[in-house]
């Protein structure tokens, strides 16, 4: 059930991430990221190489998200 809505979560933020350009991984970073904060089976059983992927994409491009935004 997690894969169902974590996929189709992903896909729909790389439709989104095509038409305003931003990177594909970010928006797979921030799919996620919900099942991160909730300890989620399905996020706890991937490798640690997947968990730092995941984490350094989303520390790479999060900050070009919002450039208009002060990272406080």
């Amino acid at each position: 059930m997690t894969d169902c809505y974590r996929i189709s979560i992903e896909e729909g933020l790389r439709e989104y991430a095509t038409l305003i350009g931003n990177s594909y991984q970010l928006y797979k970073a921030l799919a996620w990221q919900g099942l991160k904060q909730h300890d989620v089976k399905a996020y706890t059983d991937l490798s640690d190489s997947k968990k730092e992927e995941l984490k350094n994409s989303l520390e790479f491009h999060l900050p070009t998200t919002t450039p208009n935004c002060p990272n406080n």
